[in-house]
């Protein structure tokens, strides 16, 4: 099942990817939505996928190697123009997030296990990503069952996120917030280009196993074994650097390789987001993250409106926000606007950095008002 399981995320991108110029249908729809769906069609037909495998050898592997390709083309200095309001537009997610937390803590927090030590988490997983969500659990010593339950749930209810991001999300933002002005670059000029056949291929990789190993040897000095979040923000934060130098935006293959590992990291979190598996979770904790979750993005949609930021720089950081830089790159292709890319990749590393403090801040808030009445049961 292993093996079948590879041949499938690399075939279905790479047939999308062939069709995609060929069948109108296809590029309608999108390749991203249409191999999402087909992950969440094959996960959720009874057949048994190993996720572990799945988690651990595709989406884990995918993710840091998609990250730098799809920064290389992106010449940082096209985002300082709109630096301060992506910055905005991210602040005022991370108020929504701590603001929802607090509101499920006080209305369903006693139905839960943890209750302090969830919203923490919560805090931290959609400000900074997964990573943060395990990395504040286990600082917080919770129950060894609720952060794989957590992680669970908080991956069935963003499905139901990222398909609206990914099909009427800039629809209904377009209604009340102004309209984004795309300046849709290129990859990279053709006329451009620094390389040629295979060595056009070559230089992308290249680039990025530096990132890689840069982002390694960070996590071994600080924890002498790899340390994902470290991993990921040093990668990130090194292929940003790159990305200022011209010769590597000019890579001209980076961009089409770093968005086919995110169509194979699609077809991979879809055929994990089983949601037979709701079954074997607590209804009141996918209430409580649900809850969560749509007050969030209600709240930051409408402290966007209030500030007057536009729909696709809300997008764009609500997805770095609650997904982390790794679904950047395919939202912004949904929104056919690359140039957003930079602001979310770099909004992204940010909520890297602050998420688990950010956790760690809610959780003494909620212990400061409630300090003798700290549960650990239902």
């Amino acid at each position: 099942m292993n093996i079948l399981t590879i041949i499938l995320v690399v075939a279905v991108p790479t047939l999308l990817l062939w069709l995609e110029k060929r069948v109108k249908i296809i590029n309608i729809i999108g390749p991203v939505l249409i191999c999402y769906g087909t992950g969440l069609f094959l996960g959720n037909i009874g057949l048994t996928w190993n996720s572990a495998f799945i988690k651990e050898n595709i989406s884990s592997i995918a993710v840091p190697l998609a990250i730098p390709m799809l920064m290389f083309p992106s010449n940082p200095r096209r985002w300082f123009r709109v630096a301060g309001k992506a910055l905005l537009s991210f602040g005022l997610g991370a108020v929504a997030v701590i603001i929802a937390v607090v509101f499920a803590y006080y209305t369903l927090g006693n139905q839960i296990e943890f209750p302090k030590q969830v919203a923490a988490m919560l805090t931290g997983v959609y400000t900074g990503g997964t990573p943060n969500l395990v990395a504040l659990g286990q600082a917080l010593h919770v129950g060894t069952e609720i952060t794989p339950a957590l992680i669970m749930v908080d991956t069935v209810i963003c499905a139901i996120y990222l398909v609206f991001l990914l099909t009427i999300a800039e629809k209904t933002l377009n209604l009340f917030l102004p309209r984004s002005v795309i300046t849709n670059y290129a990859a990279v000029d053709a006329s451009a280009e620094n390389s040629k056949g295979l060595i056009a291929w070559l230089l992308p990789i290249l680039g990025t196993v530096i990132c890689l190993v840069a982002g390694v040897t960070l996590s071994y000095f600080i924890y002498e074994g790899i340390n994902e979040l470290v991993v990921l923000m040093c990668l990130t934060l090194v292929a940003f650097v790159m990305s200022f130098f011209k010769n590597v935006n000019e890579w001209s293959k980076s961009y089409q390789m770093g968005e086919f590992l995110v169509l194979v990291f699609c077809v991979a979190i879809g055929l994990v987001s089983n949601f037979g598996l709701l079954k074997e979770q607590s209804i009141s904790l996918f209430a409580f993250c649900a809850l969560v979750v749509g007050s969030t993005v209600v709240l930051h949609f409408l402290l966007a409106w209030i500030f007057k930021i536009d729909s696709h720089t809300v997008l764009i950081t609500s997805t770095a926000a609650l997904f982390g830089p790794a679904f950047v790159g395919l939202v912004a292709g949904r929104l056919k606007n690359r140039s957003l890319i930079t602001s979310g990749m770099t909004t992204g590393v940010i909520g890297y950095f602050i998420a688990f403090f950010l956790g760690l801040l809610v959780f003494n808030l909620l212990e400061l008002f409630e300090p003798n009445t700290l549960s650990t049961t239902k």
